[in-house]
């Protein structure tokens, strides 16, 4: 069955665009072969939001793109109705002795199927995030101690098939760029779709999309050589959004900077006597990482745990933000998880924080950017939404 591609449809809402806003901001805390999900932190930062006020209030606003309540609304949608492919859940756990009034009425506005109760230990904590993230990520990103006094977190994953897997073919055709260990590298099905596109972000640009019969869409986008990561990024989420490719008639036949378009010579349906085929190679990958959110610049998360800071029963606490994210993408499929949370402690307890035709080949030998998509209509605020996203450095061997 055909993947069930994007349209070049927008979506109506602009909620992913506020999302696309905030990978800019996040990707650029972070360095390397990294994957991370400006959903999850953005959608932390949502349910913080009702319970900030005055100069607080105003970054977060900017932050966020729209005002708390707003998107505090967003938030509490897109966690009652998850996607099909995405699941979503939260979760608000709190030391019964830092309660005040302040803090229990902020409390109600989270999303009723939060889970609540006591600081959990670390152990459950884990399970906690193993069990919402289908095992993907087995250790939760904050660290749990005695004196952890309060808990918030949220966890996105999905897991799906590419409606028609890709096939294998020998990494020489895509040079030595990715390493002598990757033998052999992924070829994209006919049903997948391969194009050039023009970007303001980073230029033109050569794009892969594979699809999946859960209406998830996950996008590869190659740059020039030198373009910046986040140029790339950005042109990936732009790609995702307004999706306009280039008619190949309109391209020059020889190499491109990422792609060799050709033209040959044999038998076609088409009345017109003209035919197009399109195909990408492309590595396998997987990336973890872990970000630091609150001693990243710009991301929000210095006024939303101030602001969470002054519902606490009075007493000296430091805090912590962290987003944990895995990748992966193969011949069959692509799975992703996130687990953001934000963490209180008395500190009377020393801070204890993890170590470290006309055939277009679009050839990605080069880093690139990878966004996922949900495609589906219902619910129809998930549709056209960013999820995850990555830069890829580091390739896999297809196996």
């Amino acid at each position: 069955m055909a993947a069930r591609a994007h349209s070049g449809r927008v979506s109506p809402d602009p909620l992913p665009g506020l999302i696309a806003a905030y990978a800019a901001r996040i990707h650029r805390a972070a360095s390397g072969h990294h994957v991370l999900s400006p959903l999850g932190a953005w959608l932390l930062l949502a349910l913080v939001g009702p319970a900030a006020q005055g100069g607080q209030r105003e970054e977060l606003e900017t932050v966020l793109g729209t005002d708390v309540d707003t998107a505090a609304g967003h938030a509490r949608s897109l966690l009652a109705e998850p996607h099909p492919a995405v699941s979503a859940a939260t979760a608000y756990w709190q030391r019964p002795s830092v309660a005040t009034p302040a803090l229990d009425a902020w409390t109600r506005s989270l999303p009723g199927a939060t889970e609540r109760g006591d600081i959990p230990s670390h152990a459950e904590a884990d399970a906690w995030a193993a069990h919402v993230t289908h095992e993907l990520i087995r250790s939760f990103p904050v660290e749990i101690t005695d004196e952890t006094v309060l808990l918030l977190a949220n966890a996105l994953a999905t897991r799906i098939s590419w409606s028609v897997p890709f096939t294998l073919t020998n990494a020489a055709d895509l040079g030595t760029a990715w390493g002598p260990g990757v033998h052999q590298v992924l070829r994209s099905a006919a049903t997948h779709r391969a194009f050039v596109a023009d970007t303001a972000a980073a230029g033109r640009v050569g794009v892969h999309l594979a699809g999946s019969e859960d209406g998830l869409d996950v996008y590869s986008v190659v740059a020039g050589e030198g373009v910046p990561a986040g140029s790339v990024l950005a042109a990936a989420y732009e790609v995702a959004q307004h999706e306009r490719p280039l008619a190949l008639h309109a391209l020059p036949l020889g190499d491109g900077h990422a792609w060799r378009l050709s033209e040959r010579e044999e038998m076609v349906k088409d009345l017109s006597g003209r035919e197009e085929t399109s195909y990408a190679l492309v590595p396998a990958w997987h990336a973890e990482t872990r970000l630091d959110l609150l001693n990243a610049s710009g991301l929000g998360f210095g006024p939303a745990v101030e602001a969470l800071y002054l519902l606490l029963r009075p007493d000296e606490y430091e805090a912590d933000a962290v987003q944990s994210a895995v990748a992966s993408y193969t011949r069959e499929g692509f799975e992703a998880a996130a687990v953001t949370a934000i963490g209180y402690r008395r500190v009377s307890a020393p801070a204890r924080r993890p170590g470290t035709v006309r055939a277009l080949e679009v050839r990605f030998t080069r880093p690139y950017a990878v966004v996922a998509v949900t495609r589906s209509a219902k619910p129809a605020l998930w549709f056209g939404l960013p999820v995850f996203s990555a830069w890829v450095e580091r390739a896999d061997d297809a196996t």
